[in-house]
């Protein structure tokens, strides 16, 4: 594995167990969370298109959307996924929770500096997606 691609596994790592610590109080995983914000901005997604949206592995979405459903943060409906009340009503804090995280890690940095990584960052996607 090459110097960039090793330093990007790391960095997923470290970002997984950061929400994974993060969201605890709320019973939360980083892929729960990768759900419950894709059905924030876009609800009444298909299993199919949470998948294409969150790639979370197929093999462990089923499992994941009944942990959801048991600590009622989403529900089911026509086989669609919608978040329930209760989610609706905490997203905020969660939102905070992640949004000061993420302030802490580039605390140090300078804005031109935080650009231009957003900037790389976008450039090694495009190249993936490809």
């Amino acid at each position: 594995m090459d110097r960039i691609e090793k330093r990007i596994a790391i960095l997923y790592s470290l970002r997984r167990k950061r929400i994974n610590n993060l969201l605890k109080e709320y019973h939360l995983t980083h892929d729960d969370y990768q759900i419950v914000m894709a059905l924030h901005y876009a609800e009444g997604m298909s299993i199919d298109e949470i998948m294409g949206e969150t790639k979370i592995d197929p093999r462990l979405i089923q499992h994941v959307l009944d942990h959801l459903v048991k600590r009622n943060y989403i529900e089911f409906n026509d086989n669609k996924l919608y978040l329930t009340e209760y989610t609706k009503k905490i997203y905020p804090q969660i939102k905070r929770v992640i949004k000061k995280s993420n302030e802490e890690l580039t605390k140090d940095m300078s804005s031109d500096e935080y650009h231009e990584i957003v900037e790389i960052l976008d450039k090694l996607i495009e190249s993936y997606e490809i």
